[in-house]
């Protein structure tokens, strides 16, 4: 008798350890972009010889791996808007971008979140073609990246 609550009460502590931790989880599609950026890191990127000015600000699903992304992702970008700068055809422009990074820093996917412009589909297929080498995330990662780009002529 004693043996089999035992057995029992092992069970059940191994249900709720399993319970709470797949409840704390990060669930990226619960999380609304004021809650993704909340945490984000800033960054700026001088016009450089695209000749935009670059603010971006990116937040990793789940938190806490944008350290490892810096100088990385900012260097991207800049490299990324080289190629697409033709396509911004006001002086300022903003766009939000979601991208899953592979745990040797390949681009899995990309989409952007507000619009299809010619500039954010540029970006979009841009990014998905690249690898950020040198990454080194632990597993599948998301990345909530937002950028304000303006010309600086």
């Amino acid at each position: 008798m004693r043996q089999r609550n035992a057995l029992r009460l092992v069970g059940v502590l191994c249900l709720a350890a399993v319970a709470c931790r797949e409840g704390s989880q990060p669930r990226p599609a619960a999380q609304s972009d004021s809650e993704t950026f909340a945490s984000a890191v800033g960054f700026q990127v001088g016009a450089g010889s695209s000749g935009i000015v670059i603010s971006g600000q990116f937040a990793t699903v789940p938190g806490g791996q944008e350290e490892r992304l810096i100088p990385t992702l900012p260097n991207a970008t800049q490299v990324w808007l080289s190629t697409c700068a033709g396509q911004l055809s006001e002086r300022a422009a903003s766009v939000d971008i979601w991208l899953t990074l592979l745990p040797g820093g390949k681009v899995k996917e990309a989409r952007a979140m507000n619009g299809a412009t010619p500039l954010s589909r540029c970006l979009v297929d841009e990014i998905s073609r690249q690898t950020l080498s040198g990454l080194s995330l632990s597993s599948e990662t998301r990345i909530a990246l937002r950028l304000a780009l303006s010309k600086t002529a």
